[in-house]
């Protein structure tokens, strides 16, 4: 018995160990797993924020060979005669350059990221190609860069190499820094282009200087959002190899900054590069896993019974860890960005395609070369065709914008869902040309079938993104933002759907805004279908501004349950359509309303009510001066009568010119007694003599509503009054009365 109870023990402490045994083997499998996983991810998220933290600084210079452009183009002055400082703060321009300047800058959409623009001239004689003198002649903003105009970059501490690099290589961005600026140690990025005279000869540089520092409100990384990485747990190091040490440009801590051992990523720029380090913040495994694991082990050898379960649960969240490092890796590894020169020629020709592109779509090189036509290629899926000819049909702008979604045709005959974007530019010709990103999205539309509109994604993308993106969750009602709401719009945003569940709001306009905006996704939701419509929005400052409104229904059993969409400003749009409106309601001679302009104005005022008076002018002797004169003299004589009315009517008053050297002014709100006496005071300044031939008008007046209420009736009754001026031996005045007739 005794002997029997002892080999049971014994068994037991055998299978207890056995057991303790293989737990630690599968705590230890588990460890390395996350431990491989940590530093994957690390690898991933460097190799991510390196790529953004590029494609943000090349995106900003962009505007430096843009004013490159305007310079060798004649749009800016080159021959540094000194002038005024514009509001912009630009000096040594022409007026049509200080008008362009002035609209490239509004049309920059990261200007407000930049911390200095300007540009240096040639000066002295040249040594290989290189001048003497680099000078700098123009800044932006002035107020705050004023002290550098007039320095020679050649003979800055440690500028001169920079600059001779900048003129050796001729046309090319070339990157100094990040460096501490000599003025103020401010770190900064500077990106320098040289500019050539019509003869080929140096005119000088273009430099676009970009502030480094995190803590400055003109940081040029702030839309990277670095700080999700420390959301994630994640710390990370950005910095650039100087004189051996490290010159930190961002980093989320001080730890950060004297790490070891990070995933690291080298950011290349033009003539320069960077480089970020990530690693997991306490360690690449937390303590909170190694308690787990041991916790487990000590279980399983206190439990035996349980060894087994607790074996297949760790087995599954090791399966469950794997699968999703599998769909990371995937999602990684099938990013293939295609880029994309396209001109408007017959099919749409491809001025360029990079690799990335061709590894896409399946040809080599010199099978796209020998179709070199977009749409000869039968590289765009069927269906998808009418929609991106209908974009290259459309009439092309400068730095317009593209956004598509479509389906490209691979070579061995699959489609691949891309999203398309770029914006439209200029070749070294001056011809428009189309640069296009192309980044395939077949990952993205698999995981959200997979995943069927996982809400964590949803948040993920909605946070990440540098639109003002918002995302619906119809049934609890809830409305996340992206952060770019607040920025924009200077308040908190509202995140209740339901106008019953409606948060407290700190401004007339915040809630204004949320009721537009309510009102829009509650009809969208109700018609389950995508929409847009154009609103009105305040912001903070109480500034109103145009913006459309995008929405897609996300429905699942006939039902939506989720809308996501975007907020887009369109005050640029606008402002070209009451632009065209305006221009199309305006005389062009004169610079009053026409005809239609007239009674688009007078029309409404009448609706409203109220009383005032119809004037109408007809200039006398004015066939006279045309034959006599010639048609130029006529023009400037109505020209002259033109000016002398916008002079001498008030500026509530409507100004129309119907055609030849008629004139109709409508007077709202003057007495009939007060329009007489005014009207008298009209002849006697419209009576003019040009080289012997006297000009004066005949003015025939009616009252509204006294008349008639009808905008033609007033029109023909007061042409009827000035006829009978006419009759009766012209250059007076005459009020309607019944009975009068032309």
């Amino acid at each position: 018995m005794e002997k029997k109870r002892g080999y049971n023990k014994k068994y037991f402490l055998l299978f207890s160990l056995a057991a303790a045994l293989l737990c630690a083997l599968a705590a230890g499998s588990s460890l390395y797993d996350t431990y491989r996983y940590t530093r994957e991810r690390a690898v991933f998220l460097a190799e991510s924020y390196g790529s953004q933290t590029r494609y943000e600084l090349m995106n900003l210079y962009d505007d430096a060979f843009v004013l490159r452009e305007l310079i060798e183009q004649g749009m800016l002055d080159a021959k540094g005669t000194k002038m005024a400082v514009t509001e912009k703060g630009f000096r040594n321009m022409s007026e049509i350059g200080i008008r362009r300047m002035n609209d490239v800058c509004m049309a920059f959409d990261d200007m407000d990221l930049i911390t200095n623009v300007s540009l240096a001239m040639a000066e002295g004689p040249l040594q290989d190609g290189i001048p003497e003198k680099t000078v700098i002649s123009y800044c932006f903003p002035y107020e705050i860069n004023k002290s550098a105009l007039g320095k020679n970059l050649m003979v800055q501490p440690k500028r001169d190499d920079a600059i001779r690099k900048v003129y050796q290589r001729q046309g090319e961005l070339v990157i100094e820094g990040p460096f501490r600026r000599i003025q103020d140690n401010e770190l900064v990025l500077t990106g320098r282009v040289a500019v050539k005279n019509p003869d080929g000869s140096p005119w000088g540089l273009v430099a676009v200087t970009l502030d480094m520092n995190p803590a400055s409100p003109k940081y040029a990384l702030q839309n990277i959002h670095f700080a999700a990485l420390q959301g994630q747990k994640y710390r990370y190091h950005l910095y650039k190899i100087e004189n051996g040490a490290k010159l930190t440009i961002a980093a989320s801590d001080q730890a950060a900054m004297a790490m070891t051992g990070g995933m690291k990523y080298d950011i290349e720029l033009p003539n320069a590069s960077c480089i970020i380090e990530v690693d997991k913040a306490g360690g690449w495994i937390g303590s909170r896993i190694i308690f787990l694991n041991i916790g487990i082990a000590f279980f399983v050898w206190l439990l035996s019974i349980f060894a087994v379960k607790k074996w297949l649960e760790n087995k599954e969240a090791h399966r469950e860890i794997a699968d999703r490092e599998e769909i990371l890796r995937q999602i990684a590894d099938n990013i293939n960005g295609g880029v994309l020169t396209l001109a408007n020629d017959v099919g749409f020709c491809i001025r360029y395609a990079n690799d990335g592109f061709l590894k896409l779509i399946g040809y080599t090189r010199e099978e796209l070369e020998n179709v070199p036509s977009f749409l000869r290629a039968h590289l765009i899926y069927e269906e998808d065709t009418p929609k991106f000819q209908a974009l290259m049909d459309g009439v092309w702008h400068l730095h317009d914008k593209i956004d598509l979604e479509m389906r490209l045709l691979h070579k061995n005959g699959h489609y691949i869902p891309v999203l398309i974007r770029g914006s439209v530019g200029t070749d070294k010709d001056g011809v428009l040309v189309m640069y296009c990103v192309i980044v395939d999205i077949s990952e993205q539309k698999r995981i959200i079938q997979e995943l069927e509109l996982e809400k964590e994604r949803y948040d993920l993308l909605v946070q990440a993104s540098n639109e003002i993106i918002f995302d619906v969750e119809v049934l609890p009602e809830q409305i996340t933002w992206s952060p770019l709401y607040r920025k924009i719009f200077g308040f908190e945003p509202f995140v209740k759907l339901g106008s019953d569940n409606k948060e407290p709001l700190t401004a007339a306009e915040a809630a204004e805004n949320a009721a537009a905006i309510r009102c829009f996704m509650q009809k969208a939701i109700e018609n389950k279908q995508s929409d847009s419509t154009e609103l009105l929005l305040a912001y903070a400052n109480g500034e109103q501004h145009w913006f459309r409104v995008r929405a897609k229904c996300i429905i699942k059993d006939a039902t939506v349950v989720r809308l996501v969409g975007k907020l887009e400003n369109i005050d640029e749009e606008m402002r070209e359509k009451e632009k065209l409106q305006d221009i199309s309601r305006t005389d062009q001679l004169t610079g009053v309303y026409n005809k239609a302009g007239f009674k688009t104005v007078v029309e409404p005022l009448l609706r409203d009510g109220g009383f005032g008076s119809f004037i109408f002018t007809d200039l006398d002797n004015f066939k006279t001066v045309n034959d006599t004169l010639g048609h130029q003299a006529g023009d400037k004589v109505l020209q002259e009568m033109a000016a002398k009315l916008r002079q001498f009517f008030r500026s509530e008053d409507i100004i129309g010119r119907f055609g030849g050297d008629e004139f109709y002014i409508y007077v709202p709100g003057l007495s009939p007694e007060a329009t007489v006496q005014r009207v008298e005071a009209l002849c006697r300044i419209l009576h003019t003599t040009y080289d012997d031939v006297t000009v004066s008008a005949s003015v025939g007046i009616c009252y509204f509503p006294e008349h008639g209420q009808d905008f033609e009736k007033l029109v023909h009754l007061a042409d009827m009054a000035a006829y009978v001026v006419k009759n009766n031996g012209k250059g007076g005045y005459h009020v309607y009365e019944p009975g009068d007739k032309i």
